[in-house]
Parts: C-alpha cells; sequence; structure tokens
C-alpha cells in the first residue's frame, strides 16, 4: 500500500471544487438566460409545485 501524499491530495481536491464550481456556474448562466427568452413554463410548472406542496402538506392523515 502506498502512502497518502497530503498535500497532492489537498491539491486534486482543490481543483475539482474549483471544476465543480465553474461547472455550476455555467449551469446557472444558462438556466438564467432560458428563463429569461421564455418564462411561462417555469412559471407554470412552480406554481404547479407549490399546489402539489400543499396538497400534500395540507392533507391530514
Amino acid at each position: 500500500m502506498e502512502p497518502v501524499d497530503l498535500k497532492k491530495a489537498r491539491k486534486e481536491a482543490a481543483d475539482a471544487a474549483e471544476e465543480v464550481k465553474n461547472v455550476s456556474k455555467d449551469m446557472v448562466e444558462n438556466m438564467k438566460a432560458q428563463i429569461q427568452k421564455n418564462p411561462w413554463p417555469y412559471i407554470g410548472g412552480f406554481a404547479a409545485a407549490g399546489l402539489l406542496l400543499g396538497f400534500l402538506l395540507g392533507r391530514r392523515k
């Protein structure tokens, strides 16, 4: 079994975290552009999700 190089592991973890940050930032920018382009499907989807959540939470057992 090889010894663990903590400096290398930290660098790889930091690189992975930076990559996730960059990818998620790109995803958010794409989503913002799509919502600004055509907001009505998103408004309808959130309204339906809110109604469903309200129905589920409002039910009595």
